[in-house]
C-alpha cells in the first residue's frame, strides 16, 4: 500500500471518528454527563447545529491541507498521529458510557 492511500484512510477515518466524537459530545452534555473539553467550542456547543458544524469543518478544513500537502514527508505520520489522538477521545467516550450503564440500574 502507498503512502498516499495510507494518508487517505488515515484522514477518512479520522473525519468519521470527528463526527461519533461530536454526536457522543452531544449527546452527553445534552443529558448533563459531560463537558466540552475544547474552549473554542463550549460557547457553540448549546445551539447544536453550529457545534458540528465548527468541530467537524475545522477537522475537514485540517484534512483538506493535509491532503493538498500529501507529497510532503511529515503529512504521513501527522494524518496518523490525528487518527490516533480522534480513536483515543472516541474510546474515551466508550469507556464513560460503558461506566455509565453500567451504574445506572
Amino acid at each position: 500500500m502507498d503512502s498516499y492511500t495510507l494518508e487517505a484512510m488515515s484522514l477518512t477515518a479520522m473525519l468519521v471518528l470527528n463526527f461519533f466524537d461530536a454526536a457522543l459530545t452531544l449527546t452527553g452534555y445534552n443529558r448533563g454527563l459531560l463537558l466540552e473539553a475544547n474552549p473554542l467550542l463550549v460557547p457553540l456547543i448549546t445551539t447544536p447545529w453550529l457545534f458540528i458544524l465548527a468541530k467537524v469543518g475545522s477537522v475537514v478544513v485540517f484534512s483538506l491541507v493535509l491532503w493538498k500537502l500529501r507529497w510532503h514527508p511529515w503529512t504521513l505520520p501527522a494524518s496518523f498521529i490525528a487518527f490516533l489522538v480522534y480513536a483515543g477521545v472516541v474510546v474515551y467516550h466508550f469507556h464513560g458510557l460503558i461506566n455509565i450503564c453500567s451504574v445506572v440500574p
